[in-house]
């Protein structure tokens, strides 16, 4: 286009030429034609003739200066767009490139899905999970290809996120390989605010769902009541052997506060500052009594430790019934007091008779010096009787 525009004005010069002479020789036929010699009307027409051919022409030059000016200008803009779209185009390459790189890296199954259900898009945790390949995943129902069914299950955290537009989240067991998930759904949204696709993101708990119910199956076959509460004393778990005990049912402990249990710490006041003494994983063993449903009560060895669960302080309790070992240990009490009391009573009887055996030793001692003393009176005398 610039180099048409470059040749436009030879052309207009040209034709203003050829307009001048043709009109110039148009004149000069005119005035040999005319028997009238009107020379100077044909001079004036010829001039004015003149001047709008010039006038023309450089309207015509002007015009064309600024149609190549606005051709130049546009040429410059087309380019700087063409640049400016390869540079996007590679920028939305390389981001597609990212996207499909950062997709495929995660370590979990995830899948984009339309609003219809059906998988548009799968990583390669996805084709290993499954075993299979993208053409065979691919265009199929995420119902169907998760729990083997026609139809969404109600609890689909799709049909959730889809009726919020917001993330939604849901534990499922996938039937198809008989595993338990977390699942993560996250809509997708078009530049109009449409909803473009389902982030579909899956999370194996399989084997903390089996560790759980192992741990689940441990604390309910102990013979300890186990306790778990949060900081604010709202109990999170109990085991049957709390139930046996204490007499209220799983449903009715999830009511309850910790102090409500406890005749030693009536408030979460005077429970917080006894649990912010302790240190983490550093467990405490202590006495206190525990009250039953039936307002009866009874003493525990409670052995307690502050953990973290999921970033939150937990405080976990293992209360040992020890009605029995008190009641042990009061007859042990009475019995020591008893035989503190009869070993008293022997050694006052004991001091009594041997204050009387000192008594009698000394009337014992004091005849035999007297004898003594007679004997040698009576020999005395004998002697004085045998000289005189």
């Amino acid at each position: 286009m610039l180099q048409k525009s470059q040749k436009d004005p030879l052309k207009i010069r040209k034709y203003a030429l050829y307009g001048a002479v043709l009109f110039t020789l148009l004149i000069v036929v005119l005035l040999q034609l005319d028997i009238r010699n009107n020379y100077f009307a044909y001079i004036i027409i010829w001039l004015l003739g003149l001047g709008i051919i010039i006038i023309s022409y450089l309207r015509l030059i002007k015009s064309d200066k600024k149609h190549r000016a606005a051709e130049v200008e546009l040429f410059e803009l087309n380019s700087e767009l063409e640049e400016k779209v390869e540079l996007r185009s590679r920028e939305l390459q390389k981001s597609q490139r990212d996207w499909e790189n950062i997709f495929n890296t995660l370590g979990t199954p995830a899948q984009l899905i339309n609003s219809d259900f059906t998988i548009k898009y799968v990583n390669e945790a996805t084709l290993t999970f499954f075993n299979t390949t993208s053409s065979d995943i691919i265009g199929k129902k995420c119902h169907s290809l998760f729990h083997d069914k026609n139809t969404p299950p109600e609890f689909c955290p799709l049909i959730k996120s889809h009726s919020k537009n917001a993330p939604a989240r849901s534990e499922i067991k996938f039937e198809t390989q008989d595993k338990s998930f977390i699942v993560n759904c996250s809509p997708i949204f078009d530049d109009n605010g449409n909803i473009e696709y389902f982030m579909h993101v899956m999370t194996d708990i399989s084997a903390k769902k089996e560790a759980e119910l192992q741990i689940k199956t441990i604390i309910e076959q102990a013979g300890d009541a186990i306790y778990i509460s949060d900081f604010d004393g709202n109990i999170m778990e109990i085991n049957q052997q709390a139930i046996k005990e204490i007499g209220y049912s799983r449903k009715e402990f999830m009511k309850l506060k910790v102090w409500e249990l406890d005749e030693v710490y009536p408030d979460l006041d005077a429970l917080q500052a006894f649990w912010n003494s302790m240190k983490q994983y550093e467990p405490i063993t202590f006495e206190t009594v525990h009250k039953r449903k039936n307002g009866s009560s009874f003493p525990v060895e409670l052995r307690v430790s502050l953990t973290e669960i999921v970033g939150k302080k937990t405080i976990m309790g293992f209360a040992r019934n020890i009605s029995e070992r008190k009641k042990t240990e009061d007859e042990l009490t009475k019995y020591r007091e008893q035989l503190e009391e009869l070993v008293k009573n022997r050694t006052d009887e004991l001091e009594t008779k041997n204050s009387e055996l000192e008594r009698i030793n000394k009337l014992f001692v004091g005849r035999e010096l007297r004898m003594k003393e007679l004997k040698k009176e009576i020999e005395k005398l004998k002697a004085e009787k045998r000289n005189g």
